[in-house]
């Protein structure tokens, strides 16, 4: 897989998380937490 394709799969991944953050975890504090730590994982494994 060439680098330009895993960044573009690393931004949906991160607007997918985003939206599943939003939409499961309406208490704010737990769902940025979340969302951060997913999206800082992805972006360690790529």
């Amino acid at each position: 897989m060439n680098e330009e394709k895993l960044k573009e799969l690393l931004e949906a991944e991160k607007k997918i998380v985003r939206v599943v953050c939003h939409n499961y975890l309406q208490q704010p504090m737990y769902g940025e937490k979340l969302q951060d730590t997913v999206i800082f994982h992805l972006e360690n494994f790529t």
